[in-house]
């Protein structure tokens, strides 16, 4: 099971540790089968797949479910065949890359959600995520799944400073509270101050913006007045890349390993992105590491720029209902129940405790 290991956070427990287990067995009886589908690498193990239905049973609800798992190379081709056919109840809609989201969308292979999400059953689970993730997922107005995870929030641009290295230099929030192309003093200062191979700057799109062909095709909606515009012809944007490129011919971006360093944040001063970490603060859902631990937003300051356009990418992968499901209601329930309980969630997450994981510093992690 994937999981982390860090303080105040999980530790991943070996198969060798498993051995010897006492089986875990589910009878489902007479209650209803939803079908999940998954692809390969999100594989729930028998055992697991168990736990989730023995918890579903105590918290009453009428149905279990079974996880048909699809190949990763071709899923999306594969649960479009599967829910074409009336294989499968509720789906991952496949991996932002190829866009399935939207393509299922297309063929109307999964269930326009609007009207579940205005009712009284579906409030729950609208109030679950921010309204930005919702606004991420719409086409032509209209939302056709459900997703947690942050980057799919349309946001501003922000700063994430390595708190610790910004008390060091006797640098405060306000000293960051401007365009990037003024920050080169500062990023200079702690370069000299931290060594040759430090490099105090680091950004997801540090190797994109060369590419004509992106700054030249990608447009944007302005907020104020709702008109689209070619990126390249905004001003605000254009000062971003042109910082960028600044920052880097003066060595201050490591383009060779700058996704690596992303995660490693004893390795910079600060990240810039065009959308906004979640509202916890917490970067990378944990993925950040700092002193040989999970980095949380104690470690961290974040400015947003909201006065700033909504440059952010939409959202191209979700858990989405089947539209020739049988059982619509039982499977609403279910994705409700996904996103609004936090056994379940863990359950999906991380596994079964104390055999997939185990919790470190509880204390620490609900800081």
């Amino acid at each position: 099971m994937a999981s982390s290991n860090g303080e105040g956070m999980y530790e991943i427990i070996g198969e060798e540790d498993l051995e010897g287990l006492e089986p875990i067995i589910f009878e489902p009886g007479d209650k209803t089968k939803l079908t999940y589908a998954v692809p390969q690498n999100y594989d729930i193990p028998d055992r697991l797949q168990a736990s989730i239905n023995i918890y579903l049973d105590s918290i009453g609800k009428s149905y279990y479910v079974d996880f048909k798992t699809l190949s990763y190379e071709n899923y999306v081709d594969e649960v479009r065949a599967v829910a074409k056919n009336g294989d499968v109840d509720i789906l991952y809609t496949g991996f932002p890359w190829v866009e399935g989201y939207s393509l299922l969308i297309e063929d109307g292979t999964i269930l326009k959600l609007d009207d579940y999400l205005s009712s009284d059953e579906g409030e729950k689970l609208y109030k679950s995520v921010p309204d930005s993730v919702w606004k991420s997922l719409k086409r032509d107005g209209s939302i056709y799944g459900a997703c947690g995870y942050p980057y799919t929030q349309v946001t501003p641009p922000s700063y994430t400073i390595n708190k610790a290295l910004m008390e060091k230099y006797n640098l405060t929030a306000d000293d960051f509270r401007k365009p990037l192309s003024e920050l080169e003093d500062i990023f200079k200062m702690v370069k000299e101050g931290e060594g040759k191979d430090f490099y105090p700057f680091v950004t997801y799109i540090s190797n994109q913006i060369a590419n004509f062909e992106m700054m030249s095709s990608a447009f944007g909606i302005k907020r104020e007045d709702n008109k689209i515009e070619l990126l390249w012809e905004d001003n605000t944007y254009m000062d971003f890349v042109k910082a960028i490129f600044q920052m880097s011919n003066s060595e201050y971006v490591n383009n060779k390993e700058f996704i690596e360093q992303t995660y490693d944040l004893d390795s910079y001063l600060l990240s810039f992105s065009f959308t906004s970490p979640i509202a916890s603060e917490l970067p990378e859902l944990g993925g950040m590491k700092t002193q040989d631990r999970y980095a949380t937003y104690e470690d961290v300051v974040v400015i947003t720029f909201d006065e700033y356009g909504w440059y952010a990418r939409r959202n191209y992968a979700a858990t989405s209902i089947c539209t020739k499901t049988a059982h619509q209601d039982e499977v609403l329930d279910l994705l409700t129940t996904i996103f609004t309980d936090r056994i379940l969630t863990d359950y999906l997450l991380y596994g079964i405790e104390d055999e997939d994981y185990t919790i470190e510093d509880a204390l620490n992690l609900a800081k």
